[in-house]
């Protein structure tokens, strides 16, 4: 995202760039042709979001968050300090070019509702668990093969369980909350020991 709006990014740019994975699952499930509106809901996995399932999506959020943190921390301690900057530049870039909290809830809003309705909503059900996990974190390659790929995986499950146990709104909560938080600390404290914590999904 970053590479390809390299003037800065704006809300426009983020919303353009998400609405793909909005449009074609939506379409996919069969919208206008074999079901209604409530049909597409029902079969992407959108229903009501309770207290219970924002709990569940701060509890995850904080799981998750931990998590990268501990291989990120470990990450950074045991790879050369050129090898890591050259490794996490992909997520450092997305992260200096989200300048405001506007931004960052623009940003953290657009991925987490595009990628979870077309990842978990329309391809779970149909590739299973494991399977859309995997293409989750293939689709996410720019970080090469390093650790973060299997922080993403990680992450990719996490949502996928989610979505099985409770539906795709609570994962697009978590993954929304996931995003939102280390995107909102980049911008509140601008500080580069954050740059690990920027693997944005």
């Amino acid at each position: 995202v970053a590479e390809g709006f390299s003037d800065g990014l704006t809300t426009w740019d983020l919303v353009l760039n998400g609405l793909p994975l909005l449009v074609i699952p939506v379409l996919g499930v069969g919208w206008g042709v074999r079901r209604d509106l409530r049909q597409v809901m029902d079969r992407l996995g959108l229903g009501p979001l309770t207290i219970q399932g924002v709990g569940v999506a701060l509890g995850m959020t904080v799981a998750l968050l931990i998590l990268v943190s501990v291989v990120g921390s470990t990450w950074q301690l045991l790879t050369p300090p050129e090898t890591f900057e050259e490794q996490t530049q992909a997520s450092e870039a997305l992260a200096d070019s989200v300048t405001t909290i506007w931004l960052a809830l623009v940003l953290a809003a657009s991925a987490a509702i595009s990628e979870e309705i077309a990842f978990r909503g329309a391809l779970q059900p149909v590739f299973g668990f494991w399977a859309t996990a995997l293409i989750f974190a293939l689709t996410h390659m720019q970080y090469a093969l390093t650790p973060a790929t299997l922080i993403i995986l990680g992450v990719a499950l996490a949502f996928g369980w989610i979505r099985m146990r409770y539906n795709t709104t609570v994962a697009i909560v978590t993954h929304f909350f996931y995003n939102f938080i280390p995107l909102a600390l980049n911008v509140a404290i601008d500080s580069e020991a954050l740059q690990w914590l920027g693997l944005i999904v």
